[in-house]
């Protein structure tokens, strides 16, 4: 299985995504595009598989410079929990977001997340 630093990143336009590691992605700039499902899902299902066989169960996805997310874009990053709680718990891991909660959406969604997911969803403020 390939580390993330090798998959392929589309043009997602509006919105940067950088593999920045084996176990880590950078997201920056927006998820205002129409079907955030359609584009998005692809791409993080591949993430997801990667990270289904990270040996030490982390993925760090910095979202501190994500500075809008559409409610359509939460849906689909509500669903990635959703897949990892639908692996054998040898394949599950934890998603750690790194954050600035400067930026408004953040706080909310994420306090969701986490309360819809603990055992897969941490989040930290960006060092």
């Amino acid at each position: 299985m390939p580390a993330l630093d090798s998959l392929e990143v589309p043009d997602f336009g509006t919105l940067q995504v950088v593999p920045t590691g084996t176990a880590s992605l950078e997201l920056s700039g927006s998820i205002s595009f129409k079907d955030p499902r359609a584009v998005l899902t692809p791409f993080l299902h591949r993430v997801h598989k990667v990270a289904c066989n990270l040996p030490d169960r982390t993925l760090e996805v910095d979202i501190s410079r994500l500075r809008y997310v559409n409610s359509s874009a939460i849906r689909v990053l509500l669903d990635w929990t959703k897949w990892i709680l639908q692996e054998p718990a040898e394949h599950r891991y934890e998603i750690l977001f790194r954050v600035d909660f400067a930026n408004s959406w953040q706080n909310p969604t994420l306090s969701v997340m986490s309360a819809l997911a603990p055992e897969v969803v941490r989040v930290k403020p960006r060092s």
